[in-house]
């Protein structure tokens, strides 16, 4: 019998990639730390390196199936939502505070969050930021002066 096309799943995680899953967004995306709790949670003891390879792993064949691919969706993370999303990112701000008395007293760019954030949720979609095209008019100008003290140039 012949099975209709789009109704099987061609991948589903295993239930070692869902804990992991769930461990991963325990521990903020970082997915070092997932693997080590997972690793621990199994009564295995590994070291960083070793984590690092597994959430490599865990990630790649998790962000590939069908059924994560879905939830993304699901959740309203198609493709044009991670756009929007990682532009507004792009545009981060903090404030900049005076520490004697805590005003506020402008914004400055958060490149931290930008980046973080960025790589992210690119990464949901497994995409890296450097798949990610930005032309140079979307970029903020950075220009540094640099006064000499009395060096002749």
């Amino acid at each position: 019998m012949a099975e209709v096309s789009g109704t099987r799943k061609r991948n589903p995680l295993s239930l070692r990639e869902r804990r992991f899953l769930a461990l991963y967004f325990q521990h903020g995306g970082n997915g070092t730390r997932a693997a080590l709790a997972h690793a621990k949670e199994l009564g295995q003891s590994i070291g960083e390196d070793i984590a690092a390879a597994r959430a490599s792993q865990y990630l790649r064949r998790i962000r590939k199936s069908d059924e994560f691919q879905a939830k993304l969706d699901e959740a309203g993370l198609d493709d044009i939502a991670i756009i929007t999303k990682a532009r507004e990112l792009m545009d981060a701000k903090k404030p900049i505070l005076d520490f004697k008395t805590g005003d506020v007293l402008g914004e400055a760019i958060d490149g931290q969050t930008q980046i973080r954030a960025l790589e992210l949720v690119t990464g949901w979609r497994g995409r890296t930021p450097k798949q990610v095209v930005a032309f140079e008019e979307d970029l903020p100008a950075i220009v540094f002066e640099v006064q000499g003290e009395g060096r002749a140039e």
